[in-house]
C-alpha cells in the first residue's frame, strides 16, 4: 500500500515538473513576444493565458488533496531550479 502512495506522489512531482517546463517555455515565448515589435494584444493575451493555465492546473491538483498539491508545486519548483541553473553563466577563470 505504501508503494502505491509513493508512486502516486512521484507522479504528482512529475506532473508538476511538466507543468513547470510548459510554464517556462510559455514564459520564454512571452518574453520574445514582448521584445518583438508585433501586436501588443497578442502578447498580453499570451501572458494572461499562461497565468490562467497554471492556476487551472494547480487547482486541479488541489482537488486531489493537499499532499498532491504540495508535491505538484515541488515538481514545479524543481523544474524552475533546473532551468535557472542551466541558464546561469559560470564565471570564467583567469589563465
Amino acid at each position: 500500500m505504501t508503494e502505491f502512495v509513493a508512486l502516486r506522489l512521484f507522479a504528482f512531482i512529475a506532473v508538476g515538473a511538466l507543468l513547470g517546463f510548459a510554464f517556462l517555455a510559455a514564459l520564454r515565448l512571452n518574453v520574445r513576444l514582448y521584445l518583438d515589435s508585433g501586436a501588443a494584444w497578442i502578447t498580453i493575451l499570451a501572458h494572461a493565458l499562461r497565468v490562467l493555465a497554471i492556476v487551472i492546473a494547480l487547482t486541479l491538483c488541489a482537488h486531489h488533496g493537499a499532499l498532491a498539491l504540495i508535491f505538484c508545486v515541488m515538481g514545479f519548483h524543481l523544474m524552475r531550479t533546473v532551468a535557472i541553473n542551466r541558464l546561469t553563466l559560470t564565471p570564467a577563470s583567469k589563465p
